[in-house]
């Protein structure tokens, strides 16, 4: 290749790839008059307004090709380009330096205008606090370096979470799937295990969503349907146990706590009605632990779950004035001694905690981060049912009264 065009290929592929190159171009060419270049055998004519009308090109051949030589005014000339282009140069980095910061203050301003108020970001009338302590955005800002390590860190507990159960449950396997509808299993506590299982997954994903930067109605949505994938990925591996099965029943009931979570973010009523799980080993409460059971997780015998009703946003506003706030009522459902000839049915009717009613809110009274951390972990613990004064009504016709339920207490001959 003619060594010219070498060169003005190079320039063209310069002047395509980096601005600052098109800048010199632009500086450079209108001081030059280009003339007689040869190109393939023929005379290609390079003529522009010369700025320096005192200069004059002049051809001189060289063998088989044509080139350019100038006047003895062309260092100087060269000299003025270089000083200007190295001015230039020095002064991008600065100007890319300013249009990143404007470009971030722009990003922020729209941000902050994107914030939802604490005072408006309410669940069940009380303020809904954010894993980062950030108030939430109306419209998505993403925050990769965030999403990033949450994500990292939600995939390690979903990886741990794997390796338990693969040396558990999953331990003895099928090549093929197996199909079995199990509604009776474990008296029915097993399916609102699975209702409070496919609530917190979309809870826990939407948390981490929105500690990322997506906004309120996105991280909902894409936390329920995290929260429904994990769930049917359980549910297949299921499949494979030969001692298990994948259960349409309990696919139904996954799909039903998914999309009650979502459901209480556009329907403000259904907050207002809240999943609860107390766990309690069997031998603590003074019963038998269930027969078959491989880890806690299915040792039904253990749980009760709850369903905690905020009767201050329930009763009409007579009887709501003189309610303590924090008060709640629940109903729960229960099982003991499952597996064995004792084998019973509870169903509970308790006073409930609502925890974020309860305490104050740490951001005032401790404040920074940790006040921040305070107000999320209390918010979290209130899918969590604490023991309470309950009336338990067994279906074999034992009712009893309980001051902390499901704990026994006696004094003397006094059982409570």
């Amino acid at each position: 290749m003619h060594p010219l065009r070498s060169a003005l290929w190079a320039l063209v592929l310069c002047v395509t790839l980096h601005p600052l190159s098109a800048h010199a171009l632009n500086t450079m060419v209108p001081t030059l008059r280009y003339a007689g270049v040869g190109l393939d055998d023929q005379s290609l004519l390079f003529a522009t307004d010369s700025y320096t009308p005192n200069l004059e090109a002049r051809l001189f051949p060289c063998s088989d090709m044509e080139t350019i030589a100038l006047s003895s005014e062309l260092p100087a000339v060269f000299k003025q380009w270089q000083a200007e282009s190295m001015t230039q140069a020095a002064l991008a980095p600065a100007e890319v330096a300013m249009k990143q910061a404007e470009t971030k203050i722009d990003d922020d301003a729209a941000m902050k205008a994107d914030e939802i108020p604490w005072d408006q970001y309410l669940y069940a009338g009380h303020v809904r606090y954010t894993v980062d302590g950030m108030p939430a955005l109306r419209n998505s800002h993403i925050n990769y370096l965030a999403l990033g390590i949450t994500s990292g860190v939600y995939l390690g507990i979903m990886v741990g979470l794997h390796i338990y159960q693969m040396n558990t449950f999953w331990a003895d396997r099928s090549s093929r799937i197996n199909i079995l509808e199990d509604g009776s299993y474990a008296k029915g506590v097993d399916k609102f295990g699975h209702v409070f299982g496919a609530t917190m997954m979309s809870y826990a994903s939407t948390q981490v969503l929105q500690g990322s930067g997506v906004s309120v109605e996105s991280s909902h949505i894409w936390g329920t349907l995290m929260g429904i994938l994990y769930q049917t990925y359980v549910e297949i591996e299921d499949g494979y146990g030969r001692q298990w099965g994948f259960s349409p029943t309990d696919m139904y009931m996954n799909m039903v706590g998914a999309t009650y979570y979502l459901s209480q973010y556009y329907i403000p009523a259904l907050q207002n009605v809240t999943e609860k799980w107390i766990y309690t080993p069997a031998p603590w409460i003074h019963e038998q632990a269930r027969a078959s059971s491989e880890t806690f997780i299915d040792d039904y015998s253990s749980s009760t779950f709850f369903y905690s009703f905020k009767m201050v946003n329930i009763f009409p506003d007579a009887i709501a004035s003189h309610w303590p706030r924090w008060l709640n009522l629940a109903f729960g459902y229960a099982a003991r001694g499952l597996d064995t000839p004792q084998e019973d049915t509870k169903l509970v009717f308790a006073l409930d905690y609502d925890f974020p009613e309860l305490f104050p809110d740490f951001r005032q009274t401790v404040g920074g981060a940790l006040g921040d951390g305070l107000n999320w972990v209390i918010q979290t613990l209130n899918y969590i049912k604490f023991p309470s004064p309950a009336i338990e009504i067994g279906s074999h016709g034992m009712t009893r009264f309980n001051l902390l339920y499901p704990f026994k207490l006696s004094v003397g001959s006094l059982r409570f």
